[in-house]
Order: C-alpha cells, then structure tokens, then sequence
C-alpha cells in the first residue's frame, strides 16, 4: 500500500500576486451556501480546534498568524513548510481580513500534525500517536487529505477503521475520498458501523457546476463488511457528502496564495464546516456523530433522488446546516427533549388585550430547540386582533336579525309567546322563543345569544331581561363572536315596587352549528368551551326610568379572554372574569329612548400544566357606552338606532412566564423567569348606525322588511392609532 496525499500530482498550482481589493468569498463558499452574513452574524468557528493531518502549515501566513500550532513526528526531516498543508489549512480557517480569501471557519484554531515530512509520510500506519494527541489538545475534529494511493478506490490505511472506532466519541473524522476516478473499495469492519462510525465523514469532489468531478472516487456499492456481509445502511454512501474541490483557491507558504484541486480541497471544506457548528453549539463538540449527522441530513441533495452511489448525502450546505432540522419545539421541562412542538404552540390576543409589547418583551430571548436539541432564537407574533371587520360582524349580522322579528306575538290566554328565526348578512342564526305572563318571562333559545341579538330590542321589549341581554352583549367584541353558537335562556321576574330581576345564561353549543341536530340535543352533555351568565336588578326609579345593577361571569376553557393558546404558550386551561356594572334605561318619549352602560371586569386564569406561562390573577377590564334609539325617526313604523361603546380592554394586569434561554452542554435547559404587563390606556371606540325601514307589503300579502346598517371602528381613538374600520350593510327581507 502506497500512502499519499490525495492532491499531490493531480493539482495545477500557481503562486499568484494578490490585488488589494480583491473579493475574499470566492465561489467555492458560494456554492456551498456560506455568505459574510453568516461569519458576522451567526458563527465563524471561534472556540473550536481542527486538527490538521498533513504536512507542515506555515502558520506566519498573514491568514493563519497566531492561530497554528504545529507538531512534527520524531524522525522526521522539516526543513520548508508545505504547500498542500498551508493550501488545507487556510481553506479550513483563513482569516476574514479583507484580504486574500477567506477560510469557512475563519476563527477556528488549527493544530497542525505534520504527518508528512519533506519526503513523505512519517506516521504510524494509522497515524494513531496524532489522534491521541489531537484530543488531548482539545481538537475535535481531524481533518485527513491523503489516503492510500494503491490499490485505486482503497480509501483506508489498514487498520485504520479499527482506530477510527478507538475515538468514536472524541472526534469528527474527516476523510478524503480519493483521487482515482472510481468506486471505492468495501472495507472490512469489526464492529457495528452505524454507531462505531458514526463521526465519520467521507468527501468526494464536484466542480464548479456541482458535477461529480472527474477525478473523484464515488461511494458506488463499497460496504463496510461486518463478518464478511454487508448491510445496506453499511454502505460507504451513507457516510459519503461531496463539497467543491477544483481550482480551488487558498493559502501556501510564504504569504501568497495559489489554486489546487483533488478530493484533498473539498475535505477541509467540511471539516470547517463542522467547526462552524461545534462553535454555534458547543454540546456538539462532545458528540462528534451528532455533528456529522447534521451536516449529512442537511445536505443538498445531487443527482438521484436521496443518499446515491455518486454523491452520497449531497452537497455540503452550510445555511441549511446552520438551520433547524426536523420538528422545532418549546421545551417546558427540565431537558432539551422535553416540550411541545412549535406547531402545536401558539398564542394569540384578541383586541381586548390592545397592548402586548410587554409579553413580546418577556419572550425576547426565546429559543426553541430542532431534532438535535440545538437552540434557536425565536420571534413570536403576539399582534392583538386589530378593530377590522370581523370585530364588529355582530353588527352586521343585527341587522339580518332584525329584519325578521315578528311585530305581534300570539296571545294565548293570559301568555303572550313571540318567535324570532333568521339569519344575518354574516351567516349568524337566531332562534328563540320568548314567553311572557303576569310579570314573569322566560326566553329560550339558539345561536346569537349577545351582540347581534342585543339590537333587536325596541321600546316595547326593554324588559328586565332584555336590559340584561343588551348589558352584556354590547361591548363584548370579539368574544361576543365565541357565542354566535350558543344555546342560552334568559328569565325575568317583576318583584313589586318598581324592583324587577333578570338572570340570563349562554354556553356555545354544537347545536346552533348543526340545523340537523333535534331540541333534543339540548339535553346532552355538549363541550362548552365558552360560557356566559349574569344577573341584573333593575329599580324603577320614575315613570319611564330604570337603574339597574348587574354581575355577569364569562367562563372559557382554552382561551383568555377570547385568545386562543395552545401548547407550550397555553395561557389559559381556563379563565374566568367577573363584571360588575351599572346601567340606565330612560325612555324620554314615546319615540326617544336611551340605554347606557358602565361594566369593571376582574379576570383569573390557570395556565396549562405544559405551559410557560404563570397563572393570571386579577387582570382588570372595563367597558361602557351608550345607545339612542328614534322611533318613527324618518318615517311613520322606522327605527333609527346609534350608539357609542367602548368594548371591553384590559386596563391593568400582570403576569409571568419561564422562559426558555439556552441550554447547557449537557441538555438541560435554563430558564429565564420573566414578568410582564398587559396594562394599556387605550381608548377603542366602536360607533354604529342602524336604520330599520317600516315594514310594508312589496305585493298583496307579501312582507317587505330592509334596513340600512353603518359601523365605524377604531382601536385608539383618542391618538388616532392602530386600526379604523368602516362598514355598511344594506338588507331587505321579500
């Protein structure tokens, strides 16, 4: 077996004069995805130490000065330091220093093991003696340009895979392919090659075009043979990737700088490679499988589709290298491999919470964790819904609604019962059966149980009930959406004296989605995720003027305040808020009515076992407004309607959070605790216009009804920010 250094005799080299300005990142980086961006902002190889197998690296090099150390073997004749070592090395690690070229580690150190002297190879067969002291050095990766040169496709020293094995857990091997132009030789292995081989990379050349190179040997069938047999994830392909290796541009002795091309180039391309990883993430340089793993599987993929007889893995790709591979994930428990899939984590606010800058900011040093347990910096998007259309659907969908109440209810005996069943603009449905008697009522009911329905109301329905309803239905916002679906009932009670109470109850419901479902339904369990009651006692204090006094409790489960969380970002198993208010209720005249509102809330939420958040307490909130209702505003029968509300915002609160920071080197994660505000001074304003027309006939015994309705919307009016919304909606019932 001859023993040679796979550029020697098949590089062209020149010593070329170097202009000042010239472009330090030549193609070679490019093609294999590595960019300045990446040296400056993410990691250019300091703290890592390559060990370089070769012959002696001229470490005065102004692109190596001061970050070479080299060592020569007893017995050996150095008397001028090596081109191809000073070549290999400064394609590993030269500087970035405007100059030159730029190596793919520019800040790792080298530790030069000149296993060739000035006549050739002077090592051990396999070189074990350099191993042994590479590691008590601290290098943990070797880089190794040569290999047999006979018989062709031999890509191992004898006896060397068995030393290779001794260092399994100490090193990544990096190990050229081969300058012979053809498949590579199957290898008997005493071992398990899966886990024993596991650091080793083996390099072959592409060209400038990504073309296997001419002079490459390729992985073809060759088979690590355990007992004579070969298994196919034993195959060298599998420990095979390929990275540019013609004309190759790098450092040489003396200063200059010249072009070599061989398998040779390609390996120390690799093995920068790995050093820039084992930099990013120090843990890696305790699992030199891990590492070379990475670089395998994130590899691009060349010529038949997957790991192939040719190129192996693909084309080193440091970009995607340096990215997150597989499920990234929140870690909540004590290791890296504990968490939630960022999938499956998410949180969100509705406008209620109109200020989250504090929670994105508790969240800043956030990192997440890919299939290797690396850590990565994360962002998360935690903008509230904004005042858009969707905040004020209940609106629209009113105006539908109210196109179809019935004007006279049926009179059976001393019980009055009155029946409403429709669908607005938005596609939200009603249906409720009203009954009233000697001072005692009750609704029932499906589908719009607040917002919308709180619309329907006219002079002759403001009863206790409906006071109530419209109390707790406007200003709701977004969370008026979670009960559009919603099986509620509602009963009302006059105590005498001008004293009356009302009680009212909704809890979203399967049913009002599903027009399929019988009244039966109504009796069977049903997932309640939202829920919503309150009481009202309501005191006649003159003719035509009522003060009222209310409490309403909003349960959810999965959600806070009407923002979905889930998984490791889950605020809410469930949270539960509490308001209390003051109304009035003044009908002026016949015509003129007006209702207005003042509500505080306090909200307390249990995060989720997996979460990273705390739990919530005391989270204080307020809504208001008022409403202005015209009969026979415009013409004789029609009803003219504006109000004024301020939805419900989270006005003061706290809360906190672990938060997951980093990682040490042996897979605990640490957390930072951090606290943040949910407080705001924001002035949302929703103003709305509905206009229902008198009812009339469009023919002999056909029922017209339409209806005019404006919303206007924006989330801090009193400093013109965040979003403003128009809307209209024209409606008519034939």
């Amino acid at each position: 077996m001859k023993i040679g250094r796979i550029a020697a005799g098949l590089s062209a080299l020149a010593v070329l004069a170097l202009p000042a300005a010239a472009q330090e990142y030549k193609s070679n980086l490019g093609q294999i995805k590595l960019t300045p961006t990446i040296h400056q902002t993410v990691t250019d190889g300091s703290g890592v130490t390559v060990a370089v197998f070769d012959g002696l690296v001229d470490g005065t090099h102004p692109e190596l000065a001061d970050r070479v150390e080299s060592i020569g073997y007893s017995g050996g004749t150095y008397t001028h330091y090596d081109n191809h070592g000073t070549h290999v090395a400064g394609i590993i690690a030269a500087a970035a220093n405007g100059v030159g070229m730029v190596g793919v580690a520019p800040g790792a150190e080298i530790l030069n093991v000149a296993v060739f002297d000035d006549k050739g190879w002077v090592a051990d067969n396999a070189a074990r003696n350099g191993l042994i002291y590479a590691v008590q050095q601290g290098a943990t990766i070797v880089n190794m340009s040569y290999g047999p040169t006979a018989p062709k496709g031999d890509v191992f020293l004898t006896g060397e895979l068995s030393v290779f094995k001794e260092f399994g857990n100490d090193l990544v091997i990096v190990r050229a392919a081969g300058n012979s132009g053809v498949n590579a030789l199957s290898e008997s292995f005493a071992g398990n090659p899966q886990t024993d081989l596991d650091n080793l990379l083996i390099v072959g050349s592409v060209d400038a075009n990504n073309k296997i190179s001419s002079f490459s040997n390729k992985p073809g069938n060759a088979c690590f043979l355990v007992n004579g047999k070969c298994s196919e994830k034993n195959k060298m392909k599998y420990y095979w990737i390929v990275a540019p290796g013609r004309s190759i541009y790098s450092t040489l002795p003396d200063g200059s700088y010249g072009t070599m091309s061989g398998t040779s180039m390609a390996t120390p391309t690799v093995a920068g490679a790995a050093a820039l990883l084992q930099s990013e993430w120090p843990f890696l340089q305790d699992d030199p499988g891990k590492t070379a793993q990475i670089l395998k599987t994130t590899a691009t993929d060349l010529g038949t589709k997957g790991v192939d007889s040719v190129y192996g893995w693909g084309l080193l790709n440091v970009t995607k290298a340096l990215q997150p591979v597989g499920t990234t994930s929140i870690a909540t428990g004590s290791t890296v491999k504990s968490g939630t899939s960022t999938n499956k984590s998410s949180v969100t606010f509705t406008s209620t919470v109109a200020d989250t800058r504090s929670v994105q900011n508790a969240f800043r040093n956030l990192v997440v964790f890919d299939d290797f347990g690396r850590d990565f910096g994360a962002t998360l998007g935690m903008q509230p819904q904004q005042s858009d259309a969707s905040a004020m659907l209940d609106r629209l969908g009113a105006l539908g609604l109210a196109l179809q109440q019935d004007e006279a209810p049926l009179l059976v005996g001393g019980l009055s019962v009155a029946f409403t069943a429709g669908a607005g603009l938005d596609g939200t449905v009603l249906n409720q059966m009203a009954f009233d008697r000697s001072g005692f009522g009750m609704t029932l009911g499906w589908g719009a149980a607040v917002g919308a329905s709180a619309l329907l109301l006219s002079p002759a329905s403001d009863d206790a009930r409906g006071l109530l309803r419209r109390e707790i239905g406007l200003g709701l916002g977004p969370l008026a959406e979670d009960l559009d679906q919603s099986t509620f009932a509602s009963g009302s009670l006059d105590l005498g004296g001008g004293l009356s109470l009302a009680g009212f109850y909704a809890a979203s419901s399967a049913l009002a989605s599903d027009p399929g479902l019988s009244p039966a339904a109504l009796s069977q369990d049903q997932a309640n995720p939202v829920s919503l009651m309150g009481a009202r006692l309501g005191w006649q204090v003159a003719e035509g003027l009522v003060l009222g006094l209310s409490w309403s409790q909003l349960d959810e489960s999965d959600q806070l305040l009407g923002g979905q969380s889930s998984g490791a970002l889950a605020m809410a198993d469930s949270a539960r808020t509490d308001l209390v208010g003051l109304s009035l209720a003044w009908q002026a005249s016949d015509d003129l009515s007006l209702f207005a509102f003042y509500q505080e809330g306090l909200t307390r939420a249990d995060a989720g076992g997996d979460s990273l958040f705390d739990d919530s307490d005391d989270w204080r909130s307020r809504r208001f407004g008022v409403t202005l209702g015209w009969q026979n505003a415009l013409d004789a029968g029609d009803r003219l309607e504006l109000s004024f509300v301020r939805p419900l915002t989270v006005i003061d609160g706290s809360g906190s959070a672990r938060v997951p920071v980093g990682r040490t080197l042996d897979g605990q994660v640490i957390y930072d605790q951090e606290s943040f505000s949910v407080a705001s001074d924001a002035q949302p304003l929703d103003v709305g216009l509905t206009w229902l027309g008198a009812r009339g006939e469009w023919a002999p015994g056909r029922p017209l009804a339409y209806g005019v309705q404006l919303g206007w919307s924006s989330d801090d009016v009193a400093r013109d920010r965040g979003d403003t919304s128009v809307l209209f909606a024209l409606q008519a019932k034939f």
